[in-house]
């Protein structure tokens, strides 16, 4: 039906995140600090001080660590991966610094149907973030383009936990072709996530993402479960799980992907 080649089509644009681990460090040779019980200024050499350019416990100093999780779907990161089910590979990859974040994902299937979508976000210090959006596919039986602009908020509840609820309006305009027939398909898009993650202290995570989309042409709402889970193998590579499960108008589709991602 029509109706549910939409949805797919909708489903198929939404893309996950890949997210990198950073680390930075401290180019001077020496550091100094006070020692509170004797009131001296203790100044501590280059090969006192460890990886992150900060005095060591011993030397009255905190190690901080500036790791971000590769589950953080809002986190600024520099990433190439790849994601496999049994018909289709999507390619990702993303572009991070401070507050700003690119992220590019192309995707392709069995059927000869591309998707892919550019998006950049833009993260405030009280982490609230604002997204602009643009999608496209293309295939036998369809073709479109549009845009979306979003908001998202991270919240962290506890020291592994983490939500990021999303809300976003939009547009698409299509064309779906069965045989020599074609079909506007132009609509107004709704749509809304919510971000659940549980991350590990050694850096794997585990996430849930429930998402519905309103959409105007077939008057309906589509909705979408995604269920999964990152494995950190070292700190520029992890491997990883998604399944999801889309349902529009009574009908139900489920893939299971398999994803690894490189951070350099």
């Amino acid at each position: 039906m029509p109706q549910v080649k939409i949805a797919k089509t909708i489903a198929n644009l939404s893309a996950g995140a890949l997210i990198a681990a950073i680390t930075l460090s401290c180019s001077s040779t020496n550091a100094t600090y006070l020692d509170e019980e004797t009131g001296e200024v203790v100044v501590v050499a280059e090969s006192e001080l460890d990886n992150e350019g900060m005095l060591g416990a011993g030397y009255g100093g905190v190690a901080t660590s500036h790791q971000i999780n590769n589950g953080d779907p809002l986190a600024a990161r520099k990433s190439f991966g790849l994601s496999r089910a049994y018909d289709a590979t999507r390619i990702r990859g993303a572009y991070g610094e401070d507050a700003h974040l690119f992220t590019l994902d192309f995707g392709f299937n069995n059927k000869r149907q591309r998707n892919y979508q550019v998006e950049y976000t833009y993260l405030s210090d009280s982490d609230q973030g604002v997204s602009i959006e643009f999608l496209g596919s293309d295939g036998d039986d369809r073709n479109g383009f549009g845009s979306t602009v979003s908001y998202a908020q991270k919240l962290t509840l506890h020291d592994n936990v983490m939500i990021v609820p999303k809300v976003g309006i939009g547009s698409l305009f299509g064309r779906l072709k069965d045989g020599k027939t074609n079909t506007d398909a132009d609509s107004v898009i709704l749509k809304s996530s919510l971000h659940t993650m549980y991350s590990f202290d050694s850096g794997h995570w585990l996430y849930a993402k429930p998402q519905t989309a309103y959409i105007n042409h077939a008057n309906a709402w589509s909705s979408n479960l995604e269920l999964g889970g990152g494995y950190m193998l070292n700190d520029h590579t992890s491997v990883g799980f998604k399944y999801d499960i889309t349902h529009f108008k009574g009908h139900s589709e489920a893939k299971g992907w398999f994803e690894i991602s490189y951070n350099p």
